[in-house]
């Protein structure tokens, strides 16, 4: 039945990478529903991943973070401490709070995150989230002028070193290397990094 389970979790993340958003939140569901009958913490807690991501990307930002704060009590009450899913829901955490307009909260989030893929030797899939701390500095940046450079050159950093290893964070990094030489009053080097 694990194995069933594994397999319904990464189905619902290929439909997310795909952008068919509806079939991962009812893959989601299916998982969540199957996980909560056989008592399987860490399985629902991938169903809510799925579910958050899905609901973000639908624009139902309230909804995902429910289902956040679920994945948080399930990884206190399980003790679930596997540092990827640790580190996606930081991520999450911040895009959320970001996508709210609630950038105070979702700072310290991005602070916890930056520290936990710097700390790493070895880059996984969950530290793609650095990614939105990123976007929440240069978006404080370019909206409220509040820079944060060390803050910033570190997340960009981890970022880099994440799209070295893994090719589906290169768009990413390329588009806040972009946004960040265009801050910078570097138009063409902005161009530059856009068309890679």
């Amino acid at each position: 039945y694990r194995r069933h389970l594994d397999g319904l979790h990464w189905l619902g993340r290929n439909y997310f990478q795909r952008g068919d958003y509806h079939a991962a939140l009812r893959t989601a569901t299916e998982l969540y529903d199957a996980a909560k009958r056989r008592n399987e913490s860490r399985f629902q807690a991938l169903a809510l991943y799925v579910r958050a991501y899905g609901l973000l990307y639908t624009g139902q930002t309230g909804e995902a973070l429910i289902a956040l704060v679920e994945i948080k009590r399930l990884f206190t009450e399980a003790g679930i401490i596997e540092m990827p899913l640790r580190r996606e829901l930081l991520g999450l955490l911040v895009l959320a709070h970001l996508r709210q307009g609630e950038v105070e909260l979702a700072l310290p989030y991005a602070e916890e995150l930056v520290e936990l893929t710097s700390s790493i030797e070895t880059h996984t899939f969950g530290n793609l989230a650095v990614a939105y701390a990123v976007e929440l500095y240069l978006t404080l940046w370019e909206q409220e002028n509040r820079r944060m450079p060390a803050l910033l050159k570190k997340a960009m950093a981890n970022l880099r070193f994440f799209a070295g290893s893994y090719l589906v964070g290169q768009p990413r990094y390329w588009l806040h290397r972009g946004w960040l030489a265009w801050l910078e009053g570097k138009e063409k080097r902005a161009h530059r990094y856009w068309q890679k």
